[in-house]
């Protein structure tokens, strides 16, 4: 293929698209990314952290009693 035959617009149009199609991919696999961390604090929280403070609340009210 060769360049030189196309006019500079095609090529700054060409280069425009193909920036666009690089930017737009790694815009969704950061969102994948921030997605997946989002489940993994809402699963950390809802589970283990729970139960930590349901322990720790059973024990302040075992102290002040």
């Amino acid at each position: 293929m060769q360049l030189a035959k196309y006019t500079i617009g095609a090529k700054i149009f060409g280069a425009f698209a193909a920036m666009s199609a690089i930017i737009g991919v790694m815009g969704l696999a950061g969102y994948g990314v921030l997605s997946a961390a989002g489940t993994i604090a809402v699963t950390t929280f809802d589970g283990p952290l729970m139960a930590i403070n349901y322990a720790r609340a059973a024990q302040t009210d075992f102290t002040e009693m």
